[in-house]
């Protein structure tokens, strides 16, 4: 977009008010901005605001983040007479959640996303996908894994986001 700039994998030492509205400090200088939005977990976040915003932090830091370990995987359509699903939540807690792409059918491919504990190995997490699917885990192609920090909000959320609307409301972050 015409005016934005988008830094990835920036390592913010710091925000903090500044001439032109915000001054964020990163290990090899410092950047202004007017307005400045903030990318990352909640915990980082509470982390990065508490000197700025100290009611926004306060919500942020009632929010839980989860480590998790995805391991993402396209296969054949044919491969698989498994029905088509948005989403498998287990009842025995051995992987957080499988989430699909067949909301948006494809006739030649299907893909998967597995989200796990991140202690979980590779292979174990291939079987546990391919049995999902009943499949063997050869026919799974184009595999990724990924460890990400995820929200994991609790009964009561709406509050937190109520708190952390007023305490952002009308302000440039």
């Amino acid at each position: 977009q015409p005016r934005v700039t988008v830094r990835t994998g920036a390592e913010v030492v710091r925000i903090e008010r500044g001439d032109a509205g915000f001054s964020v400090t990163l290990p090899d200088g410092v950047v202004s901005a007017r307005q400045l939005i903030v990318a990352t977990p909640p915990d980082t976040t509470a982390r990065l605001v508490a000197s700025l915003l100290p009611a926004a932090a306060a919500a942020l830091a009632r929010i839980r983040v989860r480590r998790v370990k995805t391991v993402g995987a396209t296969l054949k359509a044919a491969a698989t007479t498994r029905a088509r699903f948005a989403g498998i939540i287990p009842l025995d807690g051995s992987f957080y959640s499988c989430v699909s792409r067949d909301t948006v059918p494809d006739s030649t491919w299907r893909g998967f996303a597995l989200h796990l504990k991140p202690t979980t190995g590779r292979e174990e997490a291939l079987t546990l996908l391919s049995r999902l699917l009943g499949v063997k885990a050869e026919q799974l192609e184009s595999v990724v894994e990924r460890e990400v920090v995820l929200p994991s909000p609790l009964l009561g959320h709406a509050e937190v986001v109520r708190a952390l609307d007023g305490a952002l409301a009308g302000g440039a972050l």
